[in-house]
């Protein structure tokens, strides 16, 4: 029966089939629309309005319930969808948010699997959505655009991306109220125009074009944003006539774009954003490079490449995709000291696979172009050294393995140079020897002869070389001492130099009149199809900055001599003087929120953001303060765009972490963000300057979270004790919106951990002293302590806890749930945790009722701790009953977690524990005589204690000591279940219930004993003297007294 319904079973949300488990999210929606229909059922229209309010209005809960119910009649019911849209609009209580966060879920996890018309759906949903201008749907719109695929013509992805596109068309006007969304629906369309060449896209082609086109030319100041790698989509589609007419507006004429617009050199100066590279990649696809780049080891990566060639590289389209992998590589995937240390795959390796991967000339020539498009317009103090790295280290790397690729990459990039060179003020080739500068400067690579002095290249590319780059082939230059016998290590095959592959772009893109000759070979031609080796040496390199206009991190130098082989050294930080002017992408007076200051604050924050001296910094910190107390009024507004500012000069600070090299805390509590925490802690409470100061950081908060967790930082660091610490409820309370106490601290508590671990190891435990009711027992919290925890603070924890300074668990809470949640978490986070537990003298029975959900194979750590626990105190029914109720085998050993405890307290405790048993399985015996409709339940748990008792029973008899099951409590239970049981249960426990016939003849001869003994008291009376009358009766009570004693204890 259940395979047959199984079978006739039809899902309504997804395609599915017989082999597929029915989805969680739709089985929760059509739950929801169960209860849904059963509230609303036979009413008329306003009483199923009013009968909705009442059902939402009970809690949270049942909002959701409602508001996930209208959202699956939205889904799967076309007809119905635009009441249940109404209906929703009316009953909603949290502006749309629920239903906004799940639909973006479906679109980002399950669009692919929906169905057609659910799909269709879905856009009819987001179209209302923006119609109604409901708060984070350009988040919605931003997980569309992900969900089409570059160098993807399948209908379903044609489908969407026409879809989309219409979408975005129908609401232009809100549209172009979103500049992020509109600049990234710019880069997406561009992009992939070049996928819809051939006739069957016709129709959605001229659709990009115009969108793209006219967005371009009415909206390009929202444009700009998107950076250089605007101009490398612009050159695919220069031949297009409206792309030619606006590439020549770009070049000639950019004041006409825009005012602002300077000229093309603005653009290519400008750094694409992470954002713009990460939105041409599917989520899937995403995560699949993610993996490969971090957890994937060199040399391992063949099968990995294969499946992914495989699955997205494939097809005659997918060529155009390698473009966009290689950017996001170069552009998003900076991976930490710790992975670039190690041996897994590094990022050269896997773009050299891309690259020979390419099998026309212009999906080579596009990702060569990918590949060196940041050497181009380079600046040290903008631009940062990863995006320049890969590019140079597969040069190195394949000089004697694979000298084509070097060859063909030094042939492009100096070819590429002539190319860009005749635009206006672009200095590319000053662009491309900055590269190598700062290269060599942080050590990348010790020396660049190999690549530009190789006896082994082709003539004309040396000379080529030589003529581009004549700085670097100067025996007098900056270069290190080279050594000849390197060159032995290239391999003698000679490499010929590639093709212009980019004169046939070039020219469309600048509509030069000369063109280049091909007169080399093209590197899909080089004959390097076997898979890039790993180098004999592994560099290493310093962490990135996280932000994308930070520079790299100090690195030791190398004290060695001079080598004579290549290698990588660590990047160096360049001295950058005090008195320099901070560098940045962006410069503040580009602010629009500058221009919604005061003259006075206006020229107080410009003078801030030009100072880099701390000390200077923080004194303009006080200015600003006072500035802001001595205002007439200090609206929301203003504090809001005093934050944007604020935080455009404090984002150096932000990304540092907390503790100075100093021990002492208090020596870390320098510097202007510490300014105006004091500033709150020293004002009186009722003070007008500590409301504003606390609104400011209110409103700092709200445009980087990162300043929440440091004004914890410096109430706990600033004084010895943790009473500071209430004045971040004030913080709280006041100006984080609706969010509790508890939810502010986790999420600033979170923050902490992901930016700054150490600082949060130090004021972690103030937090469980100051606020214990609304971290105690939170599992969040808690995981977020023990997942940064290392032994010392482990130690020091466990040594609060016992002298009962510290409260991790608690005495009140129910802890079954959580340290249900704790399951899944890493091995050692687990055992952080029940050495905590142990430490706090948790009472076992709050928690043991977890026992019969626990797994030997997927559970180890709790058993294991439980055991010990459980040890160490006498069994109890509270304790024993879920011990009884885990899943027992009929394989050896059955349960090793029961009946070792089982055993254990058999032999420290046999009484205690023969009774309690006895006591279950009286019970479950009687409970199955009188209620026959649950008797396969409780059959069950009968089977499950018998079970335990038998794997009992025979290792006791293994042990040849059976003295436990010799109490007569324990016989007794035995006896009055088996008396009710089936006969294959009789069969199955046969030697359990051997010991009821041991019993039986022990009883009966007991019985026997005794009345024996009491006839021969009786004749012996008859002969004793009158005095002794009085005697009898009490040795004849003493008698029954005794003999009543024996016969309960047999009966028990």
């Amino acid at each position: 029966m259940e395979t047959a319904s199984n079978k006739t079973y039809k899902s309504r949300l997804f395609t599915s089939n017989v082999l597929l488990q029915k989805d969680e999210l739709e089985e929760r929606l059509e739950k929801c629309h169960g209860l849904l229909t059963s509230v609303v059922s036979n009413l008329s229209e306003n009483e199923a309005h009013d009968a909705l309010n009442q059902m939402v209005s009970k809690g949270p809960q049942q909002h959701e319930e409602a508001s996930l119910g209208l959202l699956f009649i939205i889904l799967v019911e076309p007809t119905a969808a635009p009441k249940a849209y109404r209906d929703l609009t009316c009953i909603t209580r949290d502006g749309l948010s629920l239903i906004m966060t799940r639909l973006i879920g479906i679109i980002t996890e399950k669009l692919t699997k929906l169905l057609d018309s659910v799909r269709t759906q879905v856009l009819w949903l987001s179209n209302e959505l923006i119609k109604s201008i409901v708060p984070g749907v350009e988040g919605l719109c931003q997980a569309l655009l992900r969900q089409i695929s570059g160098g993807d013509n399948s209908p379903s992805n044609v489908w969407l991306a026409e879809n989309v596109l219409g979408l975005l068309n129908t609401n232009r006007a809100w549209l172009e109220k979103n500049p992020i969304l509109l600049a990234t629906a710019v880069y997406t369309y561009l992009r992939l125009l070049e996928d819809h060449e051939a006739a069957p896209f016709k129709n959605l082609r001229q659709m990009e074009i115009e969108f793209c086109s006219s967005l371009l030319k009415e909206r390009f100041v929202d444009c700009i944003p998107i950076g250089r790698d605007l101009v490398r989509l612009l050159q695919n589609v220069a031949r297009i006539p409206e792309f030619n007419a606006l590439w020549k507006d770009i070049v000639h004429k950019p004041q006409s774009l825009c005012p602002q617009f300077t000229g093309i050199a603005q653009l290519l100066h400008t750094r694409t954003s992470r954002k713009f590279l990460a939105c041409r990649l599917h989520p899937e696809m995403e995560n699949k490079i993610l993996f490969l780049t971090s957890k994937v080891k060199f040399g391992q990566q063949k099968r990995y490449q294969d499946w992914f060639q495989k699955q997205y590289l494939s097809t005659p389209e997918s060529q155009s995709l390698r473009a966009d992998l290689i950017r996001y590589i170069i552009g998003v995937v900076h991976p930490c000291n710790e992975v670039l240390c190690s041996d897994i795959i590094p990022r050269w390796a896997i773009i050299g696979w891309l690259l020979t991967s390419c099998q026309t000339a212009v999906s080579t020539a596009n990702a060569k172009l990918a590949l060196f498009f940041d050497w181009l317009f380079y600046q040290p103090d903008k631009d940062n050294i990863m995006n320049i790295e890969p590019a140079i280290l597969l040069m190195h790397h394949s000089i004697r393995s694979h000298p084509a690729i070097t060859s063909t990459l030094m042939d492009f990039l100096c070819r590429i140079i002539q190319n860009y060179s005749t635009l206006p003020d672009v200095q590319v080739k000053q662009g491309v020897i900055k590269a190598f500068r700062h290269i060599l400067s942080k050590k990348v690579v010790m020396s660049l002869s190999p690549l530009f002095d190789n006896p082994k290249m082709d003539r004309d590319l040396r000379s080529l070389i030589r003529n581009t780059l004549a700085e670097f082939c100067d025996s007098g230059s900056k270069l290190e001492e080279s050594s000849t016998s390197a060159f032995s290590k290239v391999e003698s095959s000679s490499a010929s130099s590639s093709s212009d592959m980019l004169s046939s772009l070039g020219s469309r893109m600048m509509e030069a009149d000369t063109s280049s000759s091909s007169k080399d070979t093209e590197l899909a031609d080089s004959g390097v199809d076997e898979e890039l080796e790993p180098p004999d040496e592994e560099a290493v390199f310093s962490d990135p900055d996280e932000d994308e206009d930070g520079d790299m991190t100090a690195a030791s130098k190398s004290e060695n001599s001079k080598e004579k082989d290549y290698e990588f050294k660590p990047i160096e930080k360049e001295v950058i003087d005090e008195n320099e002017e901070r560098d940045s992408n962006e410069d503040i007076t580009e602010l629009e929120d500058l221009e919604n200051l005061g003259d006075d604050l206006k020229e107080l924050v410009i003078k801030f953001s030009q100072q880099s001296d701390p000390a200077v910094r923080s004194n303009i910190m006080e200015d600003i303060l006072k500035c802001i107390a001595s205002l007439d009024e200090f609206e929301d507004e203003t504090a809001k765009s005093l934050a944007v500012c604020l935080n455009f000069c404090l984002i150096d600070e932000l990304m540092t972490p907390c503790f100075s090299r100093e021990r002492n805390p208090e020596d870390s509590l320098d510097g202007p963000i510490y300014v105006l925490c004091r500033s709150i802690c020293v004002l009186p409470t009722h003070d007008v300057g500590r409301e504003r100061h606390l609104t400011l950081l209110g409103a700092l908060h709200t445009v980087d979270q990162k300043f929440g967790y440091r004004f914890l930082f410096f109430l706990k660091a600033s004084v010895t004790d943790d009473e500071r610490l209430t004045i971040y409820e004030d913080f709280a309370n006041t100006f984080r919106g609706e969010k509790t106490l508890q939810g502010c601290l986790s999420e600033d508590l979170k923050v902490c951990q992901d930016y700054d671990v150490k600082a949060f190891r130090f004021i972690i435990s103030s937090i469980y002293k100051k606020f214990p009711e609304y971290v105690v027992g939170n599992s969040e919290v808690l995981h977020m302590l023990v997942g940064t925890m290392e032994p010392r603070q482990l130690n020091q924890l466990i040594s609060e806890i016992t002298l009962g300074e510290l409260t991790i668990f608690g005495e009140d809470s129910k802890l079954d749930t959580l340290l249900e949640s704790t399951l899944e978490w890493e091995s050692f986070e687990q055992q952080c945790v029940w050495h905590l537990i142990q430490a706090e003298d948790v009472l076992l029975e709050s928690f043991v009722n977890i026992l019969p959900s626990l797994k030997k194979d997927q559970h180890a750590e709790a058993l294991s701790n439980l055991l010990i626990l459980m040890k160490s105190v006498a069994p109890s029914a509270d304790l024993v009953i879920p011990v009884l109720s885990m899943e027992c085998s009929e394989k050896r050993p059955g349960n090793q977690f029961s009946v070792s405890l089982l055993i254990y307290w058999a032999q420290e405790y046999p009484r205690e524990l023969a009774q309690l048993i006895g006591q279950q399985l009286c019970k479950q015996a009687s409970a199955s005589k009188k209620r026959k409709g649950a008797k396969s339940q409780l059959g069950t748990n009968l089977e499950l204690v018998l079970s335990h008792l038998d794997w009992l029973h025979k290792i006791c008899q293994e042990q040849e000591d059976l003295s436990f099951f010799k109490h007569d409590g324990l016989r007794s239970a035995l006896d009055q279940v088996k008396q009710t049981a089936s006969e294959a249960r009789k069969s199955k426990f046969k030697l359990l219930f051997s010991m009821c016939e041991d019993k039986d003849t022990r009883k009966r001869t007991t019985r026997a004993s005794i009345l024996a003994a009491n006839r021969a008291a009786s004749s012996s009376s008859e002969s004793e003297e009158e005095e002794e009358q009085a005697v009898k009766p009490r040795n004849a009570k003493r008698r029954r007294k005794t003999n009543n004693t024996v016969e309960s204890d047999s009966d028990e």
